[in-house]
């Protein structure tokens, strides 16, 4: 199996990792995930001892943080995606460059 056809297998790979193949962005998910679930519990021990103005500020603090994650999250999703899909095009566009290229110098044999 020639190289040319394993790239689009390993770009496939690097999708499938997801936050993992990036450290940072992982952090950054769950800094702002485990925040967001913190401050949903709070809002709920507060609620249960009755002071409501508090966990309505706690569970609207952890709503904020939830949506955050998952707006950072989708964000970075799709920029991932269309980083492969242009490696993907201009990885084609090279082999078939490469490919005519070298179906002109056997011609021209």
């Amino acid at each position: 199996m020639a190289l040319s056809e394993q790239i689009p297998g390993w770009l496939r790979t690097r999708r499938w990792a997801g936050l993992s193949g990036d450290q940072a962005a992982g952090w950054i998910v769950f800094i702002l995930s485990f925040f967001a679930f913190w401050a949903f519990w709070l809002a709920a021990d507060f609620g249960y001892m009755g002071a409501i103005p508090i966990a309505l500020l706690a569970g609207g603090m952890g709503l904020s943080l939830a949506v955050a994650a998952y707006v950072y999250w989708s964000r970075w999703r799709a920029r991932q995606e269309e980083t492969i899909q242009r490696t993907l095009a201009e990885w084609r566009q090279r082999t078939e460059s490469l490919r005519s290229r070298f179906d002109r110098f056997l011609q021209d044999l």
